[in-house]
């Protein structure tokens, strides 16, 4: 069974620990007592989250830290890394590891027609291998799913889809750049229903990413972060996330 997130306020950082693992959340004190409107309807969307109040326990838990951290970037500590409010969700490897995996996990069954909006900040530097950010994937065995990932192509980068349910596994690359060193608009939505992927960048369709024919069983787990560890890490990389919002008809950049 998987622990809970429990949560210490200490004086100027919010702890977070989960199992044999944990990591800080920092973020002054003071920025988290006087709250503005997030991008968050009290009720409304399936599971939404601008980041604004720490690690939401009724919505995360922290599924791994192998190689890695996961924290929050303040609009005091660095504004170019926050894309609405006043903190970001912020994803580090710091060292090279074997099986590099640091995420954040919503349990429940996914809607068979999820869409799922966040922005996302990634950097120019770029590892040499894909680094998925963004999974559906069933919650046991044989634990099917489907990614999205940044990959390094030149010295530019581009989105790579993956359905690892299909026998071989289902890879399309982009032949689009994807923008790095910019807050970006992804929408990402996945059928389980008629087994088909679409991608939006900032509004815009990624048409060569469109997908039909995967093999998509109904899921479990929705996953953020940096869900790495089919490959080892090469060195140090951070990606930076925000006003996350999913549901069941499609999001828009505006919300």
């Amino acid at each position: 069974m998987r622990a809970s997130p429990r949560f210490v306020r200490t004086a100027t950082l919010w702890t977070v620990g989960v199992m044999a693992s944990s990591c800080q959340w920092a973020f002054p004190l003071d920025t988290f007592d006087s709250q503005p409107a997030g991008v968050c309807p009290a009720s409304g969307p399936w599971l939404c989250d601008d980041f604004e109040h720490g690690l939401d326990a009724t919505k995360w838990s922290i599924m791994n830290q192998k190689g890695g951290t996961l924290g929050l970037t303040s609009q005091a500590q660095d504004a170019v890394h926050v894309h609405r409010g006043n903190a970001s969700l912020h994803v580090s490897f710091q060292l090279p590891s074997a099986t590099p995996e640091v995420d954040l996990v919503h349990a429940g069954l996914i809607p068979s027609s999820l869409y799922a909006r966040v922005f996302v900040y990634v950097p120019a530097s770029l590892p040499p291998i894909a680094s998925p950010f963004i999974v559906t994937m069933q919650d046991a065995a044989p634990y099917q799913g489907v990614q999205l990932s940044t990959v390094a192509s030149g010295t530019a980068a581009s989105l790579r889809m993956t359905d690892w349910g299909n026998t071989p596994s289902y890879n399309a690359t982009s032949q689009s750049n994807f923008p790095v060193e910019q807050w970006v608009c992804l929408e990402w939505n996945v059928d389980s229903t008629t087994g088909s992927a679409r991608v939006w960048v900032n509004g815009t369709e990624v048409t060569d990413l469109r997908a039909s024919g995967l093999v998509t069983p109904p899921y479990g787990w929705l996953k953020l972060g940096q869900i790495g560890n089919q490959i080892a890490a090469t060195g140090s990389f951070d990606l930076w996330m925000d006003d996350f919002y999913a549901d069941t008809a499609p999001v828009g950049c505006s919300k």
